[in-house]
C-alpha cells in the first residue's frame, strides 16, 4: 500500500523510465529496485571516499537545565534526535560495517548483480564476475584528511585598478537589481489600476 501511494505521484516518471530506458535492458528491473540500487551505492561509495566504511554518529551535548525545562523522562546525555544541543565529538558512536555493500558478501552479490544487469544490459556487455569480499579482499577504513587551502596567506591591498573594477561591478549589479525590482513593482501597480 505504501509503495502504491509513493508510486502514484511519480507515475509519469516511472512510465517514461520504463518506456525509454528500461526497454534497452535485456531483463528490466522495477523502478524502485533501480532507485534503491542507486542511492545505496551512492551512500556507501561516498562514505568510503571520506575514508570510512561504517556510519559514525555523535551524541549531543545537551543544553544546561536552566535553558531547558527539566524533564525526568529525558536522559540529557543520550543522543537527542531533535537537534537540541551540540555534537559531542569526544563521544563517537561507530556502527559495525555489516550493512556495507562492499563488506557484506550477500549484499555485495545483490548489488553487483544489479550493476551487471543495469550496465551490462544497457551497453550490451558481458561483464566479468566480481571477486566477492573475503578476509583478504575487503575494503578497510582509511583515515582521510580534508584539507582547506587558501590562495593567499597574507592580507594585502588590491591594486587601484582591480579595486576600482570590483567597486564598479558591485555598484552596477546592485543598481541593476534595484532597478529591476523597481520596474517589477511599477508594473504590478500598473496592472492593478
Amino acid at each position: 500500500m505504501a509503495m502504491a501511494a509513493a508510486s502514484m505521484p511519480l507515475a509519469g516518471s516511472i512510465n517514461y523510465l520504463e518506456d525509454v530506458i528500461m526497454d534497452s535492458l535485456r531483463n528490466p528491473l522495477s523502478f524502485w529496485d533501480l532507485i534503491n540500487w542507486y542511492f545505496v551505492s551512492l551512500h556507501w561509495t561516498t562514505l568510503y571516499q571520506f575514508g570510512d566504511i561504517a556510519p559514525t554518529i555523535y551524541g549531543q551535548n545537551a543544553l544546561p537545565p536552566s535553558v531547558l525545562l527539566p524533564n525526568p523522562l529525558i536522559n540529557y546525555h543520550q543522543l537527542l534526535l531533535n537537534g537540541i544541543g551540540s555534537p559531542n565529538f569526544s563521544d563517537p558512536v561507530t556502527f559495525p560495517p555489516t550493512n556495507n555493500i562492499f563488506w557484506n558478501e550477500t549484499l555485495f552479490e545483490i548489488y553487483t548483480g544489479y550493476f551487471a544487469h543495469i550496465y551490462g544490459s544497457a551497453q550490451q556487455l558481458d561483464l566479468p564476475p566480481f571477486l566477492p569480499p573475503s578476509n583478504s579482499n575487503r575494503i578497510e577504513r582509511s583515515p582521510t584528511a580534508i584539507f582547506t587551502s587558501y590562495q593567499c596567506n597574507q592580507l594585502g591591498w588590491k591594486g587601484w585598478v582591480s579595486a576600482l573594477f570590483s567597486i564598479l561591478v558591485a555598484i552596477s549589479s546592485l543598481w541593476a537589481g534595484g532597478y529591476t525590482l523597481f520596474l517589477l513593482l511599477v508594473e504590478t501597480v500598473q496592472e492593478k489600476k
